[in-house]
C-alpha cells in the first residue's frame, strides 16, 4: 500500500511538530506500507526509512500570500505519480489542503482520510467533512463533535518507547507542570489561581514550569499572565520555560510532581505523553477523562470552574507517597499504551478506513501471515 501523508512540517528540532517525524516512522514500518510519499511546508532534521519520500512545498503557514502558496501547493502536488497511491493521509490541519486535494482525489478515485483533533469544530471543517474527506479520526468521540461526515475515533499515537519512565525514578525538582502552547484554551490562569489557593491554605505555594511559547497573535494573553503571577505574589513559584525540545522532553517530565490540564479541547497529546511517563496528572478536561476508566478519573478529575478543589486535588497528588506515586503513574501510562500507542496507531487508523470501505486492510500476504501464525 501506498501513501501521500500530508502535513505542515517534517522537523525533529521542532518542539510542536517533531510528533510528525514519528508519525511518518511508524507508518512507513506498518507491515504491508510499501511506500510513503510526504507532502511539507518545511523539512528539515528528519532521518526516516528508506520507503519514504519527502517533497517540501515551501508553502508555509497559511495565514499570508495565501496564492503563492496555493500554487507551490499545486506544483508539489503534480509532482507525484497520484496513480501510484491507494489513500491520501492529512495530518492536523495547517491548511486547506482537503479542499486542495480534492481534485486529485477525484480525478484518480482516491480515499481521502484526516486526522483531527479539535473540540472546536469551524465552518470550514464542516466543508471538509461534508465534501472533501471520505473520513475523519480523531483522539476519542467527544474531541471532534462534527454533525456531518464521518468520523471514528481510535485514539491517538504517542511514542511510548520515547515517552517512558526513566529507569531509575527521578528526584522531583519541581512540583507542577503545564505544557503546550500558550492560549487561552489551556486556562493557565486557572492553574495560577489554584497554586495560590494552595499557598493561601497552606503557607508555601507550589512551583510551576509552564512550558511552551506565545505565537505572535498570544501576546497580549502572555502579557496578561505575567502580570497575574505578579498580582497573586506567585514571581518566586512560577517560571515561564519556554519550548523545551522534543528529545529532552520525556527526562524533563519525569522530574515534576504533577501536570496540571485546566483548560478545554480536544484530548491533548501533551497529557498524553506525561501520563505515558508515569507522571500524575490534575485534569477538568472533559476529553482527557472520558478516557480514563471511571476509578481512575476519580483519582484525577477536578470540576470546571473550582478554584478550591482544584487546590485540593494539587496537595493531595504532591502529598503521595513512592509508591502510590508509582501506582498511579503506571495506571496512567498503561491507558496510553492500550489506546493510544503509536506502534499500533496505523493499524487502528487503517483498520478504521477498511471498516468504512476506503481500501482493503490488511492486505492479503499480510492477513494470510497472520491467519498462519495464529
Amino acid at each position: 500500500m501506498r501513501i501521500l501523508y500530508v502535513c505542515i512540517a517534517l522537523d525533529e528540532l521542532s518542539p510542536s511538530l517533531a510528533n510528525q517525524v514519528n508519525w511518518v516512522r511508524a507508518l512507513a514500518t506498518t507491515p504491508g506500507i510499501d511506500h510513503v510519499t510526504v507532502l511539507a511546508a518545511q523539512v528539515r532534521a528528519a532521518a526516516l526509512p528508506s520507503n519514504v519520500t519527502r517533497i517540501e512545498t515551501r508553502a508555509g503557514r497559511w495565514s499570508s500570500r495565501r496564492v503563492r502558496k496555493v500554487v507551490l501547493f499545486e506544483q508539489a502536488v503534480r509532482s507525484v505519480d497520484l496513480t501510484a497511491i491507494d489513500l491520501i493521509w492529512i495530518a492536523m490541519g495547517g491548511g486547506p489542503y482537503p479542499l486542495l486535494l480534492l481534485p486529485a482525489k477525484l480525478r484518480h478515485r482516491l480515499p481521502m482520510v484526516q486526522w483531527k483533533a479539535d473540540s472546536v469544530v469551524t465552518a470550514r471543517t464542516r466543508l471538509y467533512a461534508r465534501w472533501c474527506t471520505d473520513l475523519l479520526l480523531t483522539a476519542t468521540p467527544g474531541s471532534l463533535p462534527l454533525d456531518v461526515g464521518t468520523v471514528r475515533a481510535i485514539g491517538h499515537g504517542v511514542d511510548t518507547a520515547r515517552f517512558a519512565p526513566p529507569e531509575v525514578p527521578a528526584p522531583r525538582q519541581r512540583d507542577l507542570v503545564v505544557v503546550g502552547r500558550i492560549a487561552p484554551v489551556k486556562r493557565i490562569d486557572a492553574v495560577l489561581r489554584a497554586i495560590a489557593a494552595v499557598r493561601d491554605r497552606t503557607g508555601t505555594a507550589p512551583t510551576l514550569d509552564i512550558v511552551g511559547n506565545a505565537d505572535s497573535a498570544q501576546q497580549e494573553l502572555r502579557r496578561s499572565l505575567d502580570a497575574q503571577v505578579h498580582d497573586l505574589n506567585l514571581t518566586d513559584a512560577v517560571t515561564f520555560v519556554g519550548p523545551v525540545p522534543y528529545a529532552e522532553l520525556p527526562a524533563r517530565l519525569a522530574t515534576y510532581g504533577a501536570m496540571v490540564q485546566l483548560g478545554e479541547g480536544a484530548l491533548d497529546k501533551a497529557v498524553l505523553e506525561a501520563m505515558a511517563v508515569g507522571l500524575p496528572i490534575i485534569t477538568s478536561n472533559g476529553r482527557t477523562i472520558e478516557a480514563l476508566p471511571d476509578d481512575l478519573a476519580a483519582q484525577v478529575a477536578v470540576p470546571v470552574d473550582d478554584t478550591d478543589a482544584h487546590a485540593e486535588r494539587i496537595e493531595a497528588t504532591l502529598a503521595l507517597d513512592a509508591a502510590g506515586r508509582t501506582a498511579l503513574g503506571r495506571r496512567l501510562r498503561q491507558v496510553v499504551v492500550d489506546g493510544h500507542a503509536l506502534d499500533t496507531f496505523f493499524t487502528r487508523a487503517l483498520t478504521a478506513c477498511a471498516d468504512e470501505g476506503l481500501l482493503r486492510w490488511p492486505p492479503a500476504d499480510i492477513a494470510s501471515t497472520a491467519g498462519g501464525a495464529a
